[in-house]
């Protein structure tokens, strides 16, 4: 395809899934370097992407104020009609997002396969005959149409100063050496059945626990804390 001037990333929400998206980003700048991406989601969601130098700019879907009801959300159609995409690479696949496609003139559309059939039969019951693909390699499909071809498959969110600043401060205060190795572990999630058990949470940390170069942090929002606290209190021999 010819090089697309400017570009837009779809992907609402949530937290996980927009940092999944990194891949797509990166890969996107490096097929097409002359490009300016722009990447719309949520606002509450932007920090996650504002440093990241692929990103030209970012714009804010706000349904709960600026963009809700119909009217809202024509209001966010017309403001992205002003960009003139060239090409559109929609990662969220829903309803809202379906309605972008079809009322903006892009050039070149394309979106991820959501299957979602499989995946309201996982996330809601449990219940999968195929084998599960992860998510960064389903985004990186997408992009096979229209020939990029990428192995860039590892996420990363770019930290402005303060941030780094705190987790300097951070792993001081928690005494995390330069060369240990640092074990994240998030139980949260927006879905109760995509959620781990705290049991099993609690078992993982047991063994790593066995290893001292680990260093292991749970975290998460103010919603896990308690959850959080629970695991904490299942692990024997403590060094979270």
């Amino acid at each position: 395809m010819n090089h697309p001037e400017k570009i837009l990333i779809i992907r609402f929400s949530s937290l996980g899934d927009i940092v999944l998206t990194t891949p797509v980003i990166k890969s996107l700048k490096q097929k097409f370097p002359q490009s300016k991406i722009s990447f719309l989601t949520k606002s509450q969601y932007q920090d996650l992407l504002r440093n990241d130098p692929n990103i030209f700019s970012l714009i804010k879907f706000d349904p709960v104020e600026k963009h809700q009801r119909i009217s809202g959300f024509l209001k966010l159609v017309k403001e992205l009609k002003t960009f003139k995409f060239d090409l559109m690479v929609d990662l969220h696949a829903n309803l809202r997002s379906f309605f972008i496609r079809h009322l903006l003139k892009t050039k070149i559309k394309i979106k991820y396969d959501k299957r979602w059939l499989t995946r309201f039969l996982l996330v809601h019951f449990k219940f999968f005959k195929v084998k599960p693909t992860h998510t960064v390699d389903s985004y990186l499909k997408a992009l096979k149409k229209i020939d990029v071809n990428s192995s860039e498959n590892d996420p990363k969110i770019f930290l402005d100063k303060k941030s780094e600043n705190f987790s300097k401060d951070f792993f001081i205060e928690k005494k995390i050496e330069k060369d240990d190795i640092v074990v994240g572990i998030h139980p949260g999630a927006r879905w109760e059945t995509k959620r781990w058990t705290e049991e099993k949470f609690a078992r993982v940390c047991q063994i790593l626990n066995q290893k001292p170069e680990l260093k292991i942090i749970l975290f998460g929002d103010q919603k896990d804390q308690e959850v959080i606290e629970r695991i904490d209190s299942h692990t024997e021999d403590q060094k979270l």
